[in-house]
């Protein structure tokens, strides 16, 4: 009897914690728009417009944006978490071609940017209290050498 107590108590807690890290993350999901009005960048010129889509995708998220660069040229970015800590490719970054999220499933996490396995920048993400704004604030180093910090920040549609 003892057993099947402490077994349920267990069970129960690893349920509550996997309900609580996958709740956490579903507030994230769905589509978040560039508020250019408040989005500030220096070393570059921001972005005219983004569109940011985060879904679930099996047991982590998939993040996929669209929009155009400074110059009106087309930009598409994604990648998909699944584990905090690991090396995750990227699809379309100018500045890198990996990303390593900690926290990913929280409603404030970070990155570090590499690019062939060097690290060229590091990013934090943080969901208001209300959920309606997602912040994207770091800074990264592209091939040119100069240094580009931003601060992005996302209304949610």
């Amino acid at each position: 009897m003892y057993r099947r107590v402490a077994l349920a108590g267990l069970l129960a807690a690893g349920l509550a914690t996997l309900a609580h890290s996958m709740a956490v993350s579903v507030e994230m999901m769905g589509v978040w728009k560039l508020n250019t009005a408040k989005t500030k960048y220096k070393g570059a010129p921001a972005p005219k417009q983004m569109t940011v889509t985060y879904t679930l995708d099996g047991n982590g998220w998939r993040y996929e944006a669209t929009g155009l660069s400074a110059a009106g040229e087309p930009l598409r970015m994604a990648y998909t978490y699944t584990k905090d800590g690991t090396e995750i490719p990227t699809e379309g970054f100018p500045w890198c071609d990996t990303i390593v999220i900690d926290r990913g499933a929280m409603r404030e996490g970070s990155a570090t940017l590499k690019r062939h396995g060097a690290v060229v920048g590091q990013n934090t993400r943080s969901l208001s209290a209300d959920l309606k704004t997602l912040i994207i604030q770091g800074s990264v180093t592209p091939p040119e050498g100069e240094t580009v910090t931003y601060m992005e920040v996302y209304d949610k549609q």
